[in-house]
């Protein structure tokens, strides 16, 4: 605040001092201002197109940090390679556009022709993988203030979503492993350790902490009391050694985690804290799904959802086939096909329930369930209304004889939260499973679960 008062009530006196001056001393000031923001607009473009290996930028995004090899030359033309697993056809292709450098609050480096850095900036979710709800890509920038220089790296301010992002001058190393599609490999061989068998832990404190990877992201968790699930989660990257950088340390249990180091002889990682951490596995889950899936502050989620592709091609259990039917109603009746199905845990004045939001074409229909929460972790489905649907879809599909045999086939079914020991793409995936044939089972993946919306949200 100091600072404001401080510009406004300067500006009087530089007027009076302007006054007592000539007209060419006023200039001249002016002057060395423009010629200093030129010099230095002048010397970024050097320094760019000095980097015989290029540079690595690392850009922040709502999924977390993504890579990019950037090369640039003095006639403002800039080469990239990308990291986007989203297309692996650019893992070996370079992409060529535009840059320039402009004066703007500072000087701001601006990539001003369609690149791969404005793939992740598209509005369009079918491009750049964000939400289709709020058309903002994944949240990141294209125009960066250039906030400091240190002779290797540049720390840049995004102008609109204010990333903070980097770029780094890159070895000769780094530049053959780039051109050979080590951006997009480091981020596969992470997802192939990531699919193991085994839960992965740290020893921390008195117990056991899990270890979540993402190819962007790292959670730990641990569970506190019975079902509070107190967990960290921090950005980050694949380095291309293997190492995971951590955009900002993970503090757990005491302990400050501040990135995790490949050991290429054993095949595993280690965490880095005031000592180096083995990161373990075990067959059983570190934190049961019982203790992370379900209604109230203490669950870290409070939704799942079923897709039918999540089967991985074997629909052949009852909740499969009912799923399946129940596209085919959708289908004959509407002509639209599917789509997910979520299943959102929430208590309204002290009672459970579960709303089955049912995606299909462009609408939504929601059948609220009561439910049973029993003291060894199961769930049963007791009854179910469409008293809560915001537009009466439900009511509408059961007019119209579609998703009456479904839910009348849940009504009754008792399910267990459990794990599988399988992923979908790189996520570990879970299930609601019959209690009576525990190859009946409804599944969950960690990318498809929502935050939570109350009963009275949706009336």
């Amino acid at each position: 605040m100091k600072k404001h008062l401080y510009r406004i009530f300067l500006l009087p006196v530089v007027l009076l001092a302007a006054t007592a001056c000539n007209d060419n001393d006023y200039e001249t000031t002016m002057g060395d201002v423009d010629q200093r923001l030129d010099e230095a607009i002048s010397s970024y473009y050097g320094e760019l197109s000095a980097a015989e290996n290029g540079w690595i930028a690392n850009i922040p995004t709502s999924k977390g940090i993504y890579r990019f090899w950037m090369d640039f030359t003095d006639d403002n033309r800039v080469t990239m390679y990308t990291d986007n697993l989203m297309y692996p056809d650019f893992r070996t292709t370079p992409d060529e556009s535009s840059y320039r450098i402009q004066g703007l609050q500072r000087p701001t480096l601006i990539f001003d022709t369609y690149s791969y850095l404005a793939i992740i900036n598209d509005p369009n979710s079918d491009i750049s993988g964000g939400s289709a709800e709020d058309n903002q890509g994944l949240e990141t920038d294209f125009e960066f203030e250039i906030a400091s220089f240190d002779g290797d790296t540049f720390s840049l301010l995004g102008r609109r979503n204010r990333v903070e992002a980097t770029l780094t001058r890159a070895s000769a190393e780094e530049k053959n492993l780039v051109q050979q599609g080590a951006l997009m490999q480091v981020q596969e061989d992470l997802q192939q350790f990531i699919n193991r068998d085994g839960y992965c832990y740290v020893a921390l404190g008195s117990g056991k902490v899990a270890v979540d990877f993402d190819l962007r992201s790292v959670t730990l968790s641990y569970v506190q009391g019975t079902n509070t699930v107190i967990s960290a989660t921090a950005s980050s990257y694949v380095d291309l050694k293997h190492n995971i950088v951590l955009q900002e340390p993970l503090v757990m249990q005491g302990s400050i985690i501040s990135g995790f180091l490949w050991n290429d002889a054993t095949q595993s990682y280690t965490a880095v804290s005031s000592q180096q951490i083995p990161v373990q596995r075990q067959d059983e889950a570190i934190i049961g799904l019982d203790a992370m899936l379900g209604a109230g502050s203490g669950y870290k989620y409070s939704a799942l959802a079923v897709r039918l592709s999540m089967y991985g091609g074997d629909t052949s259990c009852e909740i499969a086939q009912q799923l399946v039917n129940f596209g085919k109603e959708i289908s004959t009746v509407f002509r639209m096909t599917l789509g997910d199905i979520y299943m959102r845990f929430g208590e309204l004045e002290g009672r459970p329930y579960i709303d089955m939001e049912v995606e299909f074409g462009l609408y939504q229909a929601v059948f609220t369930f009561d439910i049973l929460e029993n003291p060894n972790g199961t769930t049963k489905l007791l009854r179910y209304n469409t008293d809560y649907d915001p537009v009466g879809n439900s009511q509408t599909l059961l007019d119209n004889g579609c998703g009456q045999k479904l839910c009348d086939y849940l009504t009754g079914k008792t399910f267990r939260k459990t794990w599988l020991k399988q992923s979908f793409g790189t996520y570990r995936m879970g299930a609601l499973t019959d209690t009576k044939d525990p190859a009946n089972y409804m599944p969950v993946s960690y990318t498809h679960l929502r935050a939570h919306e109350t009963l009275s949200d949706l009336v």
